[in-house]
């Protein structure tokens, strides 16, 4: 059986198998908590698209960018054209 082999390719198959594991358990999780949520409170799932998720990750580029350059020494200052440039 090769995943209980000592092979190279044994051991990637392992952790592959792990990875894959944790990623549909994340998944299920969070599944069933938006079902508990329509269930226990009657909330309904609304879907806010692909524009929140975009200015979310924005918002987290942005403030990280500001702790690195403060941790260097340096202040992050933006300006209006580069705004601008990333919609």
């Amino acid at each position: 059986m090769l995943s209980k082999s000592l092979s190279v390719l044994a051991s990637f198959l392992r952790v592959l198998s792990s990875f894959l594991c944790k990623i549909f358990i994340g998944q299920f999780f969070e599944r069933a908590r938006l079902i508990n949520a329509i269930l226990k409170h009657g909330t309904v799932y609304v879907d806010v698209g692909q524009e929140y998720y975009e200015q979310r990750y924005r918002s987290r580029a942005v403030q990280n960018l500001k702790r690195k350059a403060q941790e260097l020494g340096f202040e992050l200052v933006a300006t209006k054209e580069i705004n601008a440039c990333m919609k």
